[in-house]
């Protein structure tokens, strides 16, 4: 059998034959009525673990035994306590005598009904307090409007899914009433495939990293996340080919599938990876609100600020090129209110964005007299609109936490830290910037793990790594 060459179509590279190379067909493909296509074919990294092959020249030649996604499925009675219903009422979480069957009230019989994972002779008598209150959580979110977007009813997949509902969504929020990920994203995801998976995806690798010894996790989130990029990449292109007939709740859960997938990028290799989501979604963005869809306001501010301030937080670790310009996004908004999603002000954002900007501009341009004093007046700017910068917590929003003050001071003092040392090459020994991490680190002591600190932490660690690496000594020094 003749060996296939690097120009030949995919379907005669897959059977490992010589392609005769003819335009728009070859002759294999003729003969055999195959679909011809030439071209890069692109491999997520995802797909090649999910199906346990070599990802380009990483790792030894060949193939790494394949392991089935169901092998390592949990053990039934590890689904105790989760409930799986359909338009559920709460009648049937406080009447302890009745089954999990009676409690589904006007299901529709043409819709599929959803598997029970635990026995129908099971009554919350067995269930602890605080699973009982995880259970009314789900309850509230009234997911059990939608229509699941696992047709059969998978007990994995819906153990998953409640994994995010009631494990990740608490987490992922500074407040208890405002969470969107349980607003938003988890209706659309039971109506959005990709999304779904992106969900799914996302929970399988949280539980990888809580149970290190059960390898099927990674294994499963990979399979999701091969799905979750499929469908998003086949939406975009629906999209694209049928702009005016696409309607606001498709794009919509485009741009939740890009976040959920962002997440995960960022939590599963902390690369740059996932600024090719967030490219997509600079374009998407200005498609989807410039042109009056409809779509709910609260929606387009979590959107918004998602994208902006990940994009410029991240930045902080690499320069890059600014996609969501803070000025033009935050157009009107109240620039010294706390965000409850985000921990700090929109004021604040954008002064971390004009650091940003002002050191690739003077890493970029010629060093003279005029750039010179140019920049040292943008540098004085910057600082003194962070030294008076006021945050507040909105008096017409009763859902921010107290503690909301202290994360936005932190990240205030954090962005001081950020402009001396990339502008001013302050060192960590400085006195300024000893200083300055000691009263961030007064103000971590006494906060409880909230989801918004990852950029305090990331900035104090790093300046507290480099001061030891330069020969510091003395801890008290640093932290105060």
């Amino acid at each position: 059998m003749e060996k296939r060459g690097r120009n030949a179509c995919w379907k005669c590279k897959e059977r490992r034959v010589k392609c005769s190379l003819e335009k728009p067909v070859c002759g294999n493909c003729a003969r055999n009525q195959h679909q011809c296509q030439y071209g890069m074919k692109l491999l997520w990294r995802e797909e090649a673990m999910a199906r346990g092959i070599c990802f380009g020249r990483q790792g030894v030649h060949g193939k790494s035994s394949k392991t089935s996604l169901r092998s390592h499925s949990p053990a039934l009675n590890s689904y105790r306590g989760h409930f799986y219903f359909f338009n559920a009422s709460a009648d049937g979480f406080l009447n302890q005598h009745r089954s999990l069957e009676d409690a589904v009230v006007g299901q529709d019989q043409s819709r599929p009904q959803l598997a029970l994972c635990a026995p129908s002779s099971f009554t919350h008598e067995d269930v602890p307090e605080e699973d009982y209150q995880g259970q009314m959580t789900l309850y509230q979110t009234r997911i059990s409007d939608f229509a699941t977007a696992s047709p059969d009813g998978d007990p994995l997949e819906l153990h998953l899914f409640d994994f995010y509902i009631t494990t990740l969504c608490p987490n992922l929020s500074n407040s208890r009433t405002e969470n969107p990920y349980l607003e938003f994203i988890a209706p659309l995801s039971l109506t959005s495939a990709p999304l779904y998976h992106s969900v799914l995806s996302w929970s399988a690798h949280e539980l990888s990293f809580r149970n290190p010894g059960e390898r099927s996790y990674r294994q499963i989130s990979a399979h999701h996340k091969v799905r979750a990029l499929r469908g998003l990449r086949q939406e975009i292109e629906s999209s694209q080919s049928s702009a005016a007939s696409t309607s606001s709740n498709s794009l919509a859960s485009v741009l939740a599938t890009m976040i959920v997938l962002s997440c995960q990028e960022i939590v599963e290799a902390c690369s740059s990876t996932w600024i090719a989501h967030l490219k997509a979604a600079r374009m998407l963005c200005s498609i989807l609100w410039p042109k009056g869809h409809d779509v709910p306001d609260s929606f387009r501010r979590f959107c918004i600020m998602w994208f902006v301030s990940h994009e410029i937080m991240s930045r902080t670790a690499w320069i890059q090129e600014t996609l969501f310009e803070p000025s033009e996004w935050f157009a009107g908004d109240d620039e010294t209110e706390i965000d409850v999603m985000i921990g700090c002000s929109r004021g604040l954002i954008q002064q971390l964005s004009e650091t940003s900007t002002l050191i690739t501009d003077m890493r970029n341009q010629p060093t003279c007299p005029s750039n010179s004093a140019a920049f040292m007046a943008r540098r004085n700017r910057i600082e003194a609109a962070l030294q008076r910068l006021g945050q507040r917590i909105s008096t017409t929003k009763g859902s921010a936490p107290p503690e909301l003050s202290d994360i936005a001071e932190s990240k205030r003092l954090c962005a001081l830290i950020y402009l001396y040392t990339c502008i001013d090459s302050a060192t960590p020994s400085s006195p300024v910037i000893q200083t300055l991490t000691a009263r961030v680190m007064r103000i971590l002591t006494k906060l409880p793990p909230r989801p918004s600190l990852t950029f305090p932490l990331f900035v104090v660690g790093e300046a507290i790594s480099q001061y030891y690496k330069s020969g510091g000594g003395g801890q008290s020094r640093v932290v105060g």
